[in-house]
């Protein structure tokens, strides 16, 4: 090749770099940029809860009380609410003293004594019995005490509820004749006559009615 032509193949490439003619320029692909992820975590069980048993409250059982002797706690009750000079634990009777207290007892049996309902025969008629209560006041219904007259054989309790209710007087006549009403465990069975003063107007003093109540202790179950 001469030296001419070599020369204006050189001139015609310099002259193309001139014109900004740029050969293509064919860009690496750009890295991709891993993307940190947590490692997944891995789901512990749900523990499974047992059932929550909530107790059932059973009641306690109570004894279904005795028609008949509810018959007879309503009768003490009544004689409260009735019987002469009835009064609390607390109240102070300024006409009250043992001599009053005792001469009013006197009195009142003997009204009671005359009638024969309450005598019983033994030793094929020979002789005649009565078993009987005198007092002022009743055992109350606490749920423990057998009748409102257990008194008539077990001595042991005293007045002490702040409701409880004592009259001047009152007599309570049983069979005593009974096995059951004399191994002193305050339970009474059979027939029983109360006698207690109404309308009386003088204290201490048996001018009032002499009310007479029969009535029958259950046996015992």
């Amino acid at each position: 090749m001469n030296a001419k032509l070599m020369f204006a193949l050189v001139l015609a490439f310099a002259l193309a770099g001139c014109n900004g003619t740029v050969p293509p320029v064919t860009a690496e692909p750009t890295a991709v940029i891993p993307t940190e992820v947590p490692p997944t975590a891995v789901p512990f069980p749900t523990p499974t809860l047992e059932p929550t048993t909530i107790p059932t409250e059973v009641p306690t059982p109570t004894a279904t009380p005795d028609p008949v002797m509810a018959i007879v706690w309503d009768i003490a009750q009544q004689m409260l609410a009735e019987c002469t000079g009835a009064y609390t634990i607390y109240d102070f009777k300024p006409e009250y003293s043992i001599e009053a207290q005792q001469a009013y007892m006197d009195q009142l049996w003997t009204r009671v004594s005359e009638h024969p309902e309450i005598w019983r025969e033994v030793g094929g008629g020979s002789s005649q019995v009565v078993s009987l209560l005198s007092e002022t006041w009743v055992l109350a219904n606490d749920g423990v005490n057998p009748n409102p007259f257990a008194l008539a054989e077990d001595r042991s309790e005293s007045p002490s509820d702040s409701e409880m209710m004592f009259c001047e007087g009152y007599v309570l006549t049983y069979d005593g004749t009974i096995a059951e009403n004399k191994d002193g465990d305050g339970i009474l069975v059979g027939e029983a006559y109360l006698f207690y003063e109404v309308g009386g107007t003088q204290p201490y003093v048996l001018d009032g009615e002499l009310k007479e109540v029969i009535f029958t202790f259950p046996p015992v179950p």
